[in-house]
């Protein structure tokens, strides 16, 4: 079998799509850095090179064949990371351009399934995420917040910010991935990054918790208070980086 290895993002992967769409033999695509690639006596491990522009032409083919809903939800399914991702979007992309449009109605069909219910996932953690990030002023203008998503959705949050708080100079920092999207002035950059160290907490990021803590407390009815429906609503994995749960 050949593995075919790319360098983890959007492009290195629709690189990888170009050149296999006519592959008829058996393979596996797999990112470099989340999963080892395990290569059997016969198999063959082949990296490939990023080529945007074949990236670019890889994009406008599944766009022209099942429409901007079409590439955007092999988009989407490609950030959720799940293990063997990549070959249902692949499987998706060649059946899309025999069938059109239509392809993304047909849900009975397992190939759109399987990359329909993976795109789900991304885009349902990053709704939850825009709602339960918690920014904390680390310097006077300069706020940071914390995530520690299962899927890669850094970019989705980075994306949405950079709309709602376009005055205010940030940092959201996957510390699943160690990467962090930096915005200011207007731009987004995207750094690796390890864990921030913002001194002692003292000031304005102090009163800027204790503002989560105290809306969450005053709002809550203790008569009508039901952990269970806190649980779903707002899942135990999201809350150590949410002031509002901290023990402040």
């Amino acid at each position: 079998m050949n593995i075919y290895i790319y360098d983890g993002t959007p492009d290195g992967f629709f690189t990888v799509c170009l050149r296999l769409m006519m592959e008829e033999t058996e393979f596996d695509i797999q990112a470099a850095g989340r999963e080892e690639a395990q290569e059997g006596l016969f198999d063959r491990r082949e990296e490939i090179n990023t080529d945007h522009e074949a990236a670019e032409s890889m994009k406008k083919l599944l766009e022209s064949s099942a429409t901007r809903e079409g590439l955007n939800m092999a988009a989407w399914a490609l950030l959720s990371e799940i293990k063997g991702v990549e070959k249902d979007i692949l499987d998706y992309i060649k059946l899309a351009v025999r069938e059109g449009a239509r392809v993304n109605s047909n849900l009975a069909d397992d190939r759109v399934m399987r990359v329909y219910r993976a795109a789900k996932k991304t885009m349902g953690e990053a709704h939850r995420l825009k709602g339960f990030l918690r920014f904390a002023e680390v310097k006077p203008g300069k706020f940071y917040a914390k995530v520690e998503p299962e899927h890669n959705i850094l970019a989705l949050l980075a994306r949405h910010f950079s709309l709602r708080l376009s005055s205010q100079d940030w940092i959201i920092h996957d510390a699943i991935r160690g990467i962090s999207a930096f915005y200011s002035s207007g731009r987004i950059y995207y750094k690796k990054t390890a864990d921030f160290e913002f001194g002692n907490k003292e000031g304005k990021t102090v009163d800027f918790e204790l503002m989560w803590r105290t809306y969450f407390n005053v709002m809550a009815i203790r008569e009508r208070k039901n952990t269970a429906l806190q649980a779903r609503l707002v899942p135990k994995k999201y809350r150590k980086n949410m002031a509002e749960f901290s023990a402040g």
